[in-house]
């Protein structure tokens, strides 16, 4: 198809023995009013990128290779803030019987439908961070136009030392246990 011209066709349903053996590619941008679980938990700000192939190993095997994208809004647990964030996820899934020496996941249900919009939310659900948080550094307090003009640096009121007082306590209570009181 012509990728400016039409939106991708993501089918409902496959199955993956005959997604497989017809070489099946899913790729393009998917709206992201398809994904209701993914739209609850997370605003999108843009579709959802999808670039998935079936493919055979012989007859007893279908692999579904690809990536999953879609931008989302997110809240910053360590300042509440909002940001953008880009949600990934690698797909390496095999259908079939599992063998021992299996290094990749494989799952049954090679002639089972499979529901592509709730495997997609899954794999996305499932690869996003449990918990999300600017890059190191990125976090600060926001100007708020309301508070007084900040204090001058070097100022005493600008640096805080809560537990100054603390010292000179410490410091009464050594001298005595020193003198003997």
């Amino acid at each position: 198809y012509c990728r400016a011209a039409m939106e991708p066709v993501l089918p409902d349903l496959v199955i993956p023995r005959r997604a497989g053996a017809a070489g099946l590619i899913v790729s393009g941008q998917v709206p992201g009013a398809r994904f209701e679980r993914l739209t609850q938990a997370y605003p999108l700000a843009s579709a959802v990128t999808v670039d998935l192939a079936f493919s055979a190993e012989g007859d007893s095997r279908v692999w579904l290779t690809g990536t999953l994208e879609v931008e989302a809004e997110v809240q910053c647990q360590r300042c509440l803030e909002t940001f953008p964030v880009l949600l990934t996820a690698a797909v390496d899934v095999g259908f079939g019987p599992p063998l021992e020496d299996d290094a990749r996941e494989v799952v049954g249900g090679i002639d089972d439908e499979l529901a592509l919009v709730p495997f997609i939310e899954d794999e996305l659900l499932l690869g996003a961070p449990m918990v999300h948080r600017h890059p190191a550094g990125a976090c600060g307090p926001k100007a708020d136009p309301s508070r007084e003009e900040a204090p001058k640096a070097g100022s005493p009121s600008q640096t805080r030392r809560p537990f100054e007082q603390l010292g000179s306590l410490l410091a009464g209570h050594e001298s005595k246990s020193k003198t003997g009181d």
